[in-house]
């Protein structure tokens, strides 16, 4: 499991739409599992990624919350691994890598 959190001032529901349609760029066996909004303030979804070379899935589930002007956002990428060791190969740590390079163009700082 890897895990990150990360901020930027901004409309939450601006950031939703454009990080939604930039995860799912992230690789081409991705998918979007669940998403729901709560009261305007809060956001989760969870995103699934099939690795070819690790014979595993990975997903990303992604918490953003806005506090005042500021949009927090918390990952957590967890994974199991393929074949009979069930070995992730670090896809946990390669999808938020990906995941975090994604928010720092968009902004996005600790």
């Amino acid at each position: 499991m890897a895990k990150l959190r990360m901020k930027k001032i901004g409309n939450l529901k601006d950031e939703v739409m454009l990080l939604d349609e930039e995860v799912l760029k992230l690789g081409k066996s991705m998918e979007k599992a669940d998403a729901f909004f709560t009261e305007d303030a809060h956001y989760f979804a969870v995103y699934e990624k099939y690795y070819y070379r690790a014979d595993n899935y990975v997903t990303l589930s992604i918490h953003l919350y806005k506090q005042e002007d500021t949009i927090w956002i918390e990952a957590i990428s967890a994974g199991g691994g393929g074949g009979i060791l069930k070995i992730s190969w670090g896809s946990e740590q390669d999808f938020l890598a990906d995941f975090e390079r994604l928010l720092r163009k968009q902004g996005y700082h600790e």
